[in-house]
Order: C-alpha cells, then structure tokens, then sequence
C-alpha cells in the first residue's frame, strides 16, 4: 500500500467493518479493502485505535479515517445522523482542524441526498452512558457527538502529518441513558459478551425493550455507513 492516496481506516468492532467490505474480520484484523486502501478492526478506545492507526501508517497508508459510530451530545441528533465534522475536539480541551480539501470533496460527493452535520465532535475517554453525562459533555465542549477513537486517529494523523477524517453515524440519541445489561456485557475493548448480556437479562428482564431500540438504532447507523462508503467509493472523494 504505497500509493500517496492510500487510506487506512479505523473501525472499533466488527460489525462497523462489515459496512466497508463483506470479508469476516475479528478485533485485531487488518483487512485490504483493494490495492490502495486498508482496515484495521482495532477494538474501542484511544489505545487500540492509536496501535491499528499506527500499524497502517507503517504499512504505507498516507491518509487516515475513523470510521463507525458515535453518541449524540446534541438532542438535534437522531440514530443513523451522519457527522464528518470540520473539528475535533481532543479531551485536554485542545482542537484539530479536519477541514480541508479532501473534506470538501467527500462532502461535494455525498450531499444533497445525505444530509450531513459538519459541526465539531468530542473525544471522550470512556462510553458517555447517561444521558446527563451527555448534555455535561455537550455544554462544556460545545460538540454535537463523541466516540472514543477518533482522536487517537486524528493525533496519529498530525503525528505524520498526514490528512484525517472522522466519518460517525449516530446510534445513542443525546436523550438516552444506556441500557445497564449493555453496558455489563461490554468488555474493556468495547465487544459484546453474549453470556454477561443474556445473565444481566434474567435478572432485569425490563432491560429487553430498552436494547431492542439500541439494536434498531445501531441498525440505522450501520446503513448510513453503508450509503456513504457506496456514494462516495473507499477514495472518500479521492481520484
């Protein structure tokens, strides 16, 4: 991969890899999308993020992408809402600038038939569970969604001084609290641990409805990714 628009993404989980090529990939997969343009299935969080962006960048990728999903901060934003956002916002306070040309492009490619939000996301240290946690969030950084991983992408980007982007579709609404069975069955890597989620239901069978709607809102997501990675092909507006 030693072409000068060759692009790495990141992706946290395997389901948000399945939005960008059919082949089966496990956390720690990376994955060649064609000659140019790699995945690294990196699991959740700064740490995994900065190893799989690192490990693409010495394979020879020369523009990076965070790709997945992201908690709304701001109640206009609704499950499957798209956020390429023109900053990011790093957890010291600190921003980087993710506007530029190729931004520009990607956005000339997608709109008008998807909507997209441009204003500025947040790194968070952790998954924002509640919905009081978000709206602190919210009114202390001024950002519209947070995830975990897009910053540790956009530090090794400007660590190389390479272009980045963050490409984010919605599954939390600013509104919701997640549901307490989710977050017992989530590993320190963000996976889903089938016995802890399916004990914490036998126990607080009330649980069942709440992660129904987060399974439908996760759906909607994963279609919004879709549709960008087919409007706009793995070049992200790139020739």
């Amino acid at each position: 991969m030693d072409d000068a628009e060759a692009i790495g993404y990141v992706v946290a989980l395997p389901p948000e890899c399945r939005t960008l090529t059919s082949e089966p990939a496990r956390r720690g997969d990376i994955l060649s999308l064609d000659r140019r343009h790699r995945v690294a299935v990196a699991g959740a969080g700064a740490a995994n993020a900065t190893a799989a962006a690192e490990t693409l960048v010495a394979q020879g990728a020369r523009r990076l992408v965070s790709w997945g999903c992201a908690g709304a901060l701001s109640d206009e934003l609704l499950p499957g809402d798209l956020v390429i956002p023109r900053e990011l916002i790093f957890a010291d306070g600190t921003t980087a600038h993710l506007a530029g040309p190729w931004h520009e492009r990607l956005l000339t490619r997608l709109q008008p038939t998807t909507p997209i939000r441009t204003e500025s996301m947040t790194e968070s240290v952790g998954i924002v569970v509640s919905s009081a946690a978000k709206r602190s969030l919210h009114a202390t950084s001024g950002a519209i969604a947070t995830d975990m991983e897009s910053g540790a992408v956009t530090r090794t980007a400007e660590k190389y001084g390479l272009p980045c982007l963050a490409i984010r579709s919605i599954v939390d609404a600013a509104a919701v609290t997640l549901p307490r069975a989710a977050q017992a069955a989530l590993d320190s890597d963000g996976e889903l641990i089938v016995n802890r989620l399916l004990l914490q239901l036998l126990w607080t069978p009330t649980e069942i409805a709440p992660l129904l709607r987060l399974g439908r809102a996760f759906r909607r997501a994963m279609q919004t990714l879709s549709v960008v990675r087919t409007q706009a092909g793995l070049g992200l507006g790139q020739p």
